[in-house]
């Protein structure tokens, strides 16, 4: 995760989440384990997020992906998949 999504991150969630909550997790695999541990009252399944892949590679870039870039993008959703995610969401 970088820096640009971290402070996105603590920035926008005071709006949805208590003060004290933290998040304390960086991959789907984390995600998944702490629902995991604190128990679920219902069937979960999490899609990674298209707009914070392409923030944790790109930052806020308004342009196209680069080769490289693309790439690295395919690579964190698969990465993802491979967690547990069920999909992508966009």
């Amino acid at each position: 995760m970088n820096e640009q999504v971290k402070e996105y991150r603590k920035r926008y969630s005071r709006m949805n989440v208590p003060e004290d909550f933290e998040f304390n997790w960086e991959t789907m695999e984390d995600y998944l384990n702490l629902i995991d541990s604190n128990g679920a009252g219902f069937n979960v399944v999490s899609f990674v997020g298209h707009g914070l892949i392409r923030q944790n590679v790109m930052g806020y870039e308004n342009r196209k992906p680069n080769e490289f870039e693309l790439k690295e993008m395919k690579r964190l959703v698969a990465e993802a998949m491979e967690q547990g995610a069920f999909g992508i969401s966009s």
